[in-house]
């Protein structure tokens, strides 16, 4: 057994690690050019350091262990409530908006066969509540999606209030794709004409020339609860999964005790470098 990895996490061969390393130069570039900036938090924390920003699913997935000192830690399972709580507790006399990405590794429990270890690449804008803030982001998506030669991407944009009514029963039938009560609308801009943030966001990704790019579905639901406005997956047609997702959540920040608008994405480097040929 000693040659064996434990469950959840795998060694890379070379040909891997170029993949992944493409994948990673690729969005970089991109990041950096939108004016964004890396950070690096680490690898794992106090448990009740994050647990402000973690919500029930990410708690149920969390992997947490004893430390030398007797510490209950954490292996950091979202780079979101790591960043907001590095925020919250060292820049909170920085000047807002603050724009930081990152290129490393997230870990969490995982009943899908998928490893426990998963490298994402993302960006955080913190501090713009503004719908021009969604849309650079969600261009952003599109522009490092189109770096690493996926032009078909598509970002599906869904919004937190139309599933806030919604019994948990109700969320899960949608997440499993179980539409026995009804197929939520899914299309252009015309089937969000009641929500006017969306309508707002669709006149600015289109002035960024990113109409193409871009569906809205009703039927969006996320496991995450700190999401509170627009969310999104990043998708390529084929493939079958979701390669990213992202949203607005402007009250978790607050969960730190510096309240402030957010909002990001982080793209699956793992079933991207899978994708990609090189």
């Amino acid at each position: 057994m000693s040659h064996l990895t434990p469950f959840g996490v795998r060694d890379y061969l070379p040909h891997e690690i170029t993949a992944r390393q493409a994948v990673l130069r690729g969005v970089s570039k991109v990041f950096k050019a939108a004016g964004f900036e890396r950070v690096v938090t680490p690898t794992f924390e106090y448990y009740e350091a994050l647990l402000p920003g973690m919500g029930a699913h990410l708690r149920k997935k969390a992997i947490r262990f004893n430390g030398v000192e007797g510490n209950d830690l954490v292996l950091r399972p979202d780079h979101t409530a790591a960043i907001a709580r590095v925020v919250g507790s060292r820049l909170t006399a920085a000047d807002l908006p603050v724009n930081y990405y990152y290129l490393d590794p997230i870990f969490r429990r995982s009943n899908s066969g998928e490893d426990i270890e998963q490298f994402q690449a993302g960006i955080e804008m913190i501090g713009d509540a503004s719908v021009d803030a969604d849309a650079k982001v969600i261009g952003t998506a599109i522009e490092a999606m189109r770096s690493l030669g996926f032009d078909d991407v598509k970002i599906d944009i869904g919004y937190a209030g139309y599933v806030a009514s919604l019994s948990e029963t109700e969320q899960k039938a949608l997440r499993y794709g179980d539409y026995t009560a009804g197929i939520p609308a899914h299309g252009g801009v015309e089937v969000v004409q009641d929500v006017p943030e969306l309508v707002s966001l669709h006149a600015a990704l289109t002035a960024n020339g990113y109409a193409d790019y871009v569906t809205y579905n009703k039927g969006l639901v996320r496991d995450f609860s700190y999401y509170t406005g627009v969310m999104f997956d990043v998708v390529v047609p084929g493939c079958g999964r979701v390669l990213g997702s992202g949203g607005r959540y402007d009250e978790l920040m607050g969960q730190f005790g510096f309240s402030a608008p957010a909002v990001g994405f982080a793209l699956r480097v793992n079933r991207l470098q899978e994708l990609m040929d090189v």
